[in-house]
């Protein structure tokens, strides 16, 4: 139930009903928020992207891979990634 002065009910992690004030609860979250260092997310692609960007089969990708040109992140072949900024600096580098 919510009220005028941002006010609401809301269910613990415990099951107990606790009255909670919204905007005071926003601020608190907005300050640990501000507290915390910004990082640049690194975009990861599939081998169909590199492939894509690149201009290179899979099959050219995988012996790049071997030969340690490309570094591939993740668990089998499904699920291999590879960094953007590693594959641009490979790149310029070649």
């Amino acid at each position: 139930m919510q009220t005028a002065d941002s006010q609401t009910s809301i269910n613990t992690p415990s099951g107990h009903l606790a009255d909670v004030n919204l905007d005071a609860l926003a601020g608190k979250i907005a300050d640990k928020l501000a507290d915390k260092p910004t990082h640049n997310v690194e975009r990861y692609l599939t081998m169909r992207e590199v492939s894509e960007i690149v201009g290179i089969t899979r099959q050219q990708i995988n012996k790049m891979t071997r030969k340690g040109i490309f570094r591939a992140y993740g668990r089998g072949t499904r699920m291999t990634r590879y960094k953007l900024s590693e594959i641009e600096a490979a790149m310029a580098a070649l």
